[in-house]
């Protein structure tokens, strides 16, 4: 694997961290076909569009010694990336799918990864357990629509926190949405990153929002509500 790609956003990426990229490539693709985990298997491509594209957006950001909520964790993107960059921040992987959370705790048990935990359930409602504004810092990858998605991810985040989803680009009608829905939520657009993944390979739109205050207590709704009724 050739890992130049990565070492341009995070020149000091060295050998060990290079083999547990590789090694969880290699448990990415013999385990696919069991847990369903992606349909991007090309090496060049798995590169680029699950570990490139589960950094970049950090590269600017030192993660160590800080909580890190991973919502809708699938096969580990971005946080398992993230856990090995920053080895001193504290992941916590959440994802409705054993099958998915199996595989995740299996990636964490062969490369030795200290620093992530799982929860298996629905975001809504371990939302309003221990969970609760508790990160520093609360992604999702293509997780649901700007109106689901911020009403289930903001109750997680610490007042001063930053929440960040990672989508493709958005139409102009879901940026009226971010305004929108994030003033109902406490939040404040902190930051929009528009880029490109090398090769040609995708498009990428990534929104930082600043937590302003806390969430009302109704937040996040039970999710018939969410999806029948959202904000």
């Amino acid at each position: 694997m050739d890992f130049k790609i990565l070492k341009d956003i995070f020149p000091n990426l060295n050998k060990e961290q290079e083999e547990a990229f590789f090694n969880f490539y290699k448990l990415l693709i013999s385990e696919n076909e069991k847990y369903n985990l992606t349909a991007i298997t090309n090496e060049e491509d798995v590169l680029i569009k699950h570990f490139y594209d589960s950094l970049y957006p950090f590269k600017d950001m030192d993660l160590n010694g800080k909580n890190v909520l991973d919502v809708g964790s699938g096969g580990g993107f971005p946080l398992i990336p993230l856990a090995i960059i920053y080895p001193y921040m504290q992941g916590v992987a959440i994802d409705s799918n054993h099958k998915k959370i199996h595989f995740i705790n299996l990636v964490c048990e062969a490369l030795n990864l200290k620093n992530i935990k799982t929860y298996l359930g629905r975001a809504e409602t371990l939302a309003h357990s221990e969970l609760r504004e508790s990160f520093d810092l609360v992604t999702a990858r293509a997780f649901a629509p700007t109106n689901i998605e911020l009403e289930i991810l903001a109750p997680f985040v610490k007042v001063n926190g930053l929440l960040m989803t990672l989508k493709s680009k958005a139409s102009e009608s879901q940026i009226k949405d971010e305004n929108r829905i994030s003033k109902l939520l406490n939040l404040k657009v902190d930051n929009v990153l528009n880029f490109a993944l090398p090769n040609m390979a995708g498009e990428r739109r990534i929104v930082s929002y600043l937590k302003m205050r806390e969430n009302a207590k109704k937040y996040p709704r039970d999710f018939s509500i969410i999806k029948s009724k959202p904000l």
